[in-house]
Formats: C-alpha cells, structure tokens, sequence
C-alpha cells in the first residue's frame, strides 16, 4: 500500500523504528532482566518493551530531540552505548546514521508493505546479532544514548550537554543491513562495535 509523506512524516517514521530498536538492543543484550519487559506488536513485528518508565523516559526524551535534529538537518548519528554500570567501561556500542534528501519541501509516496519488511529485516538482524557478538561480561549493565550532530552544527538541544563519543578502543565491528531503513527522505543505515579482548575472553 502507497502513502503519501512529508519530512515530519519521514522523521516520525525514523523516530518509532529507533524507539523499538533501543528497547530490543535492551532486551536482546540483557541490560535489563526480561521480566521487566512486555511484547507488544508494532509495524507487524513483535518488540520487547522495558517496563520501567524511568527507561522509558529517557529513551522518549532523546528521541524527540532527534526528530527535532533530524527535521532541521543537524544530526548525523544515533548512538547507543553499553556500559559497565560501575565503571562506566563502554563494552557495545550501536550506530545509527541518517542521510537526508537535500529538498525539504519534498513529498514522496513510500509502500508500506516495504517499510514493514525493512521493519522485520532489521530486527532479525539484531536478534541474531546474539550469536555472532560476544556475550556480555557478567556484570551490572547499563546504556546511554548519543545524538552526534552534523559537521559545524552548534544547535545543541536545551538541556542537552556535550558529551565524548563513547568510542571503543581497539574494536571489532559488526556491520549492519547495507540500509536498514529508506523513507525516500531519509535513509538510517546500523554498525555494531565491541570490544575485541572480549571475544578472546569467552574463548570464541
């Protein structure tokens, strides 16, 4: 089925796929215990919410300020970090980068028969993704969310602060889909990176 969208309409997309995505990378790498997560069905995939409103505060808050971003061109990526909750050690991290059509006056017809297969795709991707990374050090986990903006942007979001990249020295990189996601307007494209010592601690 075709529908017509808009840039918001674009955004909006983006914004409900990353949504989902944040709290399967949560439940798929145990950073929270599965009891504290719900299925729900969205764009016909089944995606584990965490329950906690706390978590879901937080996930919400960075989004709206993505979509915020991502309307006025202004951020490049997404990232998602893994961390040793006490030592705060980044030991994951996940990339999504976001290309945008240079016309914001742009509408364009998406079938949404496609984006649902992308939808499907990309979270068979991240489900099996369980056995090709490295287990996770048995340790209290946690995440943090980083939007990277654009090269010479200084529209820095009111009550955001800056913050380093959360880069892993010495990775090893897992990539993604060649696109995960293709509004026409927007194109989101996914990379893992991890820490190499860990596949050489668990053996694998």
């Amino acid at each position: 089925m075709m529908q017509s969208i808009s840039l918001d309409g674009s955004v909006e997309m983006i914004s409900e796929l990353l949504t989902c995505v944040i709290h399967e990378i949560c439940f798929t790498r145990k950073i929270f215990h599965h009891s504290q997560f719900s299925i729900e069905t969205r764009n016909t995939v089944q995606v584990h919410f965490c329950c906690d409103h706390r978590v879901n505060n937080y996930i919400a808050s960075m989004v709206v300020a993505m979509m915020d971003l991502l309307r006025a061109r202004t951020v490049d990526k997404l990232v998602m970090a893994i961390l040793d909750c006490l030592t705060e050690e980044v030991l994951e991290r996940w990339q999504f980068n976001f290309n945008c059509s240079d016309d914001s006056s742009l509408q364009t017809e998406v079938d949404l028969d496609c984006i649902s297969e992308q939808w499907q795709q990309l979270f068979v991707h991240i489900r099996g993704s369980v056995n090709i990374l490295p287990l996770l050090p048995d340790c209290l986990l946690t995440f943090r969310l980083i939007l990277l903006l654009s090269s010479g942007s200084s529209c820095v979001p009111t009550g955001f602060t800056d913050t380093h990249l959360h880069s892993i020295a010495n990775s090893e990189h897992l990539m993604g889909r060649p696109v995960d996601l293709d509004t026409h307007l927007h194109t989101v494209t996914s990379s893992v990176s991890y820490r190499a010592e860990i596949l050489d601690e668990t053996g694998a």
